[in-house]
């Protein structure tokens, strides 16, 4: 059976399109992998939920291919791809999600057609790529002011839904109308 491992070379958040380009470099034993192969990716946080993913997850070992796996051609073992390109039928990426989850790492499985489905090495952890990518356009102190901004909305928001949510059960126990919606 084939040795299977992933070598990170680069992990970006492209600037306004909310993708991830990332390479990556697959060995089949001690030789670089020549071919196409088939990959599934996921982006997941600290505790293995998933952030997105490109499509149906794999189960280990089974050699059936997904419908919606991504084909890749490989040379010499590396691949590129655009995680989260809409053009290319994938998901999009949420990318304040993704930026403001802490631990999120990208998790690949890959089928070579002949051994079946398997986790391609490690996780790729992603926060200090992303956040290298985004020093580029803007520096280390405004990074993280932004990413405290994000993380405090998405908190906000998140605590007015469950409120919003709550006043609309309470409403519906007593026959009231929501702050929304009024009776006829």
């Amino acid at each position: 059976m084939k040795r299977l491992l992933t070598i990170i070379c680069l992990a970006a958040v492209s600037a306004g399109a909310a993708m991830i380009e990332y390479q990556g470099r697959i060995l089949g034993g001690e030789q670089p992998f020549v071919g196409e192969g088939q990959f599934c990716f996921a982006v997941v946080d600290e505790a293995d939920q998933p952030l997105w993913t490109s499509g149906a997850l794999p189960k280990a070992g089974d050699t059936q291919p997904l419908d919606d796996s991504l084909k890749l051609t490989l040379t010499n073992g590396v691949y590129h791809v655009r995680l989260g390109d809409t053009s290319a039928e994938q998901p999009t990426l949420d990318e304040i999600k993704i930026l403001t989850s802490p631990g999120c790492r990208l998790r690949i499985w890959f089928n070579d057609g002949t051994n079946g489905w398997h986790h391609a090495g490690q996780d790729v952890v992603l926060d200090d790529a992303l956040r290298e990518s985004r020093a580029k356009f803007i520096s280390s102190d405004q990074a993280e002011a932004i990413l405290r901004g994000l993380r405090e909305l998405r908190m906000r928001l998140e605590r007015e839904n469950a409120r919003a949510a709550e006043a609309a059960e309470a409403a519906k126990e007593t026959g009231s109308a929501t702050p929304l919606e009024s009776k006829p």
